[in-house]
């Protein structure tokens, strides 16, 4: 059996990462949930977080998904985490953000705020290569 795969979700709208967390719970993920990009750079730390589902505008915190995002990208230990963002500005930010950009950024892909978490899950299990319940490959 794989290990239990580790979401990091990063939001500043406690509804919406609270919802965010209980729902990939109950896919069967570990989340860590901050509310705050400085924060999830410390929570980082230490772990294997296998995906960041990150939201860019986060104007209630003190580094936004932006800043994460130069961040992590520029130290070599988190460089190929993948990164899904969520936004409200979610189709926006797919229209700025060319296919290369997107590929040096390791963006696997931008969801558009309101979402489907039907969707999001399959996704997130696609990128990971995890598309059973309990972190185990589905038969």
């Amino acid at each position: 059996m794989m290990r239990t795969r580790t979401i990091l979700v990063i939001d500043d709208d406690p509804s919406q990462r609270d919802l965010v967390r209980d729902l990939l719970e109950e896919a069967g993920f570990r989340v860590i949930a901050v509310g705050d990009a400085a924060d999830a750079l410390t929570q980082m730390a230490g772990v294997a977080i296998d995906l960041v589902l990150l939201d860019l505008v986060m104007p209630r915190a003190r580094m936004d998904g932006f800043a994460f995002l130069s961040e992590i990208r520029n130290r070599p230990d988190l460089l190929d985490t993948p990164l899904v963002i969520l936004s409200g500005l979610g189709d926006t930010v797919a229209r700025a953000i060319d296919p290369a950009t997107a590929q040096a950024l390791r963006i696997a892909f931008v969801v558009p705020k309101p979402f489907v978490i039907v969707d999001l899950v399959r996704e997130i299990r696609q990128i990971l290569g995890n598309p059973g319940h309990d972190g185990s490959p589905a038969p």
